[in-house]
């Protein structure tokens, strides 16, 4: 499933892009950017008992590159780096609490875009102001981490829900695909208006269950053999008061297996817009013309 996905967004991408060279949107000055993002991130999941929880975000950052091929299509390519967490001690009001679990992870994603501009933003240096909407697949990297005893314990390894051991089949992977999309708002400034200041919404649809490491059901506590700290991180409740690994509650539910998690990227951005002949594009165009919002 993931990997048809994958084919069907990338043809439409490939799609997209030449359309915009192609068709009949105008086509004025093509131009291109370098720019830097900074903002926040979050994740919905296992550990999240809400979609969506502001006070939860991490910070983000990173580095992007758009190429605005005509006045409504873009294609932009970022690196952007963040953190999402999650933990069950914070619904201490809710059940959920007892499960005792927890989990930190950094993601770094590398994306590829289509952007499509409403209002003929991308290389018209006579607008200044436009809204837009992004869409596309991006790879990207994470490592769910736990603190056990002061130290941070990566999880991926021990196969806390059985993985990697007989009759569980294997661990996944900490390099996946998602589908990132979204909307954001971009706005010319300086003299040149040259200077692009743009505010960022992009929810990042994934295919594993397991950013924050839980997703299935507690596996058979002897599958760990002699892996105290897997059997430890697997079924973390043993750490409440008058809990033990005795309690171990093999088969019960650990994770919602029916949705897959996801995250988010949001805040500013600033990049610099370069247009190759600029100088003659506005000789043929001569001077005086309005800034149109």
């Amino acid at each position: 499933m993931t990997q048809r996905l994958l084919i069907v967004t990338c043809i439409l991408l490939c799609s997209v892009w030449t359309n915009a060279q192609t068709t009949g949107f105008k086509q004025t000055q093509k131009s291109f950017e370098f720019g830097w993002f900074s903002g926040v991130s979050n994740y919905s999941g296992e550990l999240r008992q809400l979609r969506f929880e502001v006070q939860k975000s991490e910070f983000a950052t990173g580095l992007f590159f758009r190429r605005n091929f005509s006045d409504n299509f873009s294609y932009k390519t970022h690196v952007y780096y963040g953190k999402i967490s999650g933990s069950d001690s914070d619904y201490q009001s809710l059940n959920i609490h007892q499960r005792n679990l927890s989990f930190e992870t950094e993601i770094v994603e590398w994306a590829h875009l289509m952007e499509f501009s409403f209002m003929n933003f991308g290389t018209r240096t006579e607008r200044i102001a436009a809204p837009y909407i992004f869409g596309g697949v991006s790879g990207f990297y994470f490592n769910p981490k736990a603190n056990y005893q002061g130290e941070w314990v990566e999880l991926q390894p021990l196969g806390t829900e059985g993985q990697g051991r007989p009759g569980y089949g294997e661990k996944y992977e900490r390099v996946q695909v998602a589908i990132p999309f979204g909307l954001g708002f971009n706005v010319k400034v300086g003299d040149q208006k040259d200077v692009v200041i743009g505010f960022e919404v992009g929810f990042h649809k994934t295919f594993t269950d397991y950013l924050d490491d839980v997703g299935g059901v507690y596996p058979d506590q002897k599958v760990f053999g002699a892996d105290d700290l897997a059997r430890q991180m697997s079924y973390r409740g043993a750490e409440l008061p008058n809990r033990t690994i005795d309690d171990f509650p093999t088969g019960q539910a650990r994770g919602n297996g029916d949705h897959f998690d996801s995250f988010f990227f949001g805040g500013i951005s600033i990049s610099k817009q370069f247009s190759p002949n600029k100088g003659n594009k506005r000789s043929k165009k001569g001077k005086g013309k309005k800034l149109i919002l």
